[in-house]
């Protein structure tokens, strides 16, 4: 049975160290229900970005027309940038609806309910949406040519001390097995397994595995197709779009 911190923490614990916290152990039903709550709460943020950025940009649109007209003068890029990003969130309100369609059967040991859930737009936290907002920025860092020097400086180091300690001269690398912990959408993984060798990638995050599914698996169905997100959707007066991904990874 899992073990979970609880919130509350005993009067007078409050200066405890994490560790020494009270738990709660949860009965393997238990669990499955948590999990599944959370599963769907995953998917609702997927479903409501659009909602929750549009209200930003109605917001954002006020303020801007509450200001004198000598003050909106100065910053006439405003409106139409706030116009531009949001096309750019329906556009991918589109991606996220493509993400989420398969993933009710996405796991073959656990059931999260049936697709009638699929048709609720239910309200999400905040907490939620910023994750799924850095979910999209990591789209743009693994899978497009923008984030080409970042994946350069941060998997290339990896995958150099992987053909150092076990060239592919001297090893039969298929028969290597590697495990990238923390595999986010899982562009070194695919890195390392397109070199021939076998690997596996550890992801415990809903927001990754969902998106790293449709990036590995559901475009594999539809080839030459580019995807494109914004992920400066989200109120900067900048908005870009970048196609994705940058290598077909089929």
């Amino acid at each position: 049975m899992a073990e979970i911190t609880r919130d509350e923490v005993a009067e007078g614990d409050q200066d405890e160290p994490n560790y020494n916290k009270e738990r709660i152990k949860y009965s393997p039903e238990e669990e499955r229900k948590l999990e599944r709550q959370h599963f769907w709460r995953v998917i609702d943020a997927f479903r409501y970005y659009s909602t929750h950025v549009h209200e930003q940009v109605k917001r954002a649109q006020r303020q801007y027309r509450s200001l004198t007209q000598h003050h909106q003068s100065l910053l006439p890029s405003v409106l139409p940038n706030l116009t531009h990003i949001s096309q750019c969130v329906e556009h991918n309100q589109e991606v996220l609806h493509a993400i989420v369609h398969n993933c009710i059967d996405m796991f073959e040991n656990m059931e999260y309910g049936e697709e009638e859930e699929l048709k609720k737009l239910r309200p999400t936290s905040i907490f939620d949406m910023d994750k799924l907002k850095s979910t999209i920025k990591q789209f743009v860092r693994d899978w497009s040519e923008v984030g080409q020097a970042e994946r350069d400086t941060c998997y290339l180091p990896i995958i150099k001390e992987i053909q150092r300690l076990f060239p592919s001269d001297q090893y039969d690398v298929s028969k290597l097995s590697v495990l990238v912990p923390g595999a986010g959408l899982g562009r070194l993984a695919w890195e390392i397994a397109r070199l021939g060798y076998m690997c596996q990638g550890n992801e415990w995050s809903f927001f990754m595995l969902f998106s790293s599914n449709y990036v590995l698996n559901s475009l594999a169905t539809t080839r030459g197709h580019r995807t494109r997100l914004d992920p400066s959707a989200s109120l900067t007066l900048t908005p870009r779009a970048y196609p994705l991904p940058q290598t077909s990874p089929w």
